[in-house]
C-alpha cells in the first residue's frame, strides 16, 4: 500500500510538472485538486498500511528479536 501511494504521489507531481510546461493550466488545476484532496484522504485509505510498517520496525528492533541474541543462545 505505501508503494502505491509513493507511485500515486510521484506521478501526479510529474504530471503536474508536464502539464505546467505544456502550458495546460486547466489540466494543471485539476491535477493540483487532485493532489490536495489526496493530500486530505490519504490518512484514512493508507494509514492502516503506514501504523502497520511502523510497528514491524519497532517489532523487529525489540531485543528478543535480535539475530545477536538468536546467536549467543
Amino acid at each position: 500500500m505505501l508503494g502505491i501511494k509513493a507511485v500515486i504521489t510521484r506521478t501526479a507531481k510529474h504530471l503536474e510538472a508536464v502539464y505546467d510546461e505544456r502550458l495546460l493550466h486547466t489540466k494543471v488545476d485539476k491535477i493540483q485538486g487532485f493532489r490536495r484532496s489526496f493530500k486530505f484522504r490519504f490518512p484514512e485509505v493508507f494509514g492502516k498500511a503506514e501504523y502497520t510498517a511502523i510497528k514491524r520496525t519497532f517489532d523487529k528492533r525489540r531485543p528478543q528479536e535480535s539475530p545477536m541474541l538468536l546467536v549467543m543462545l
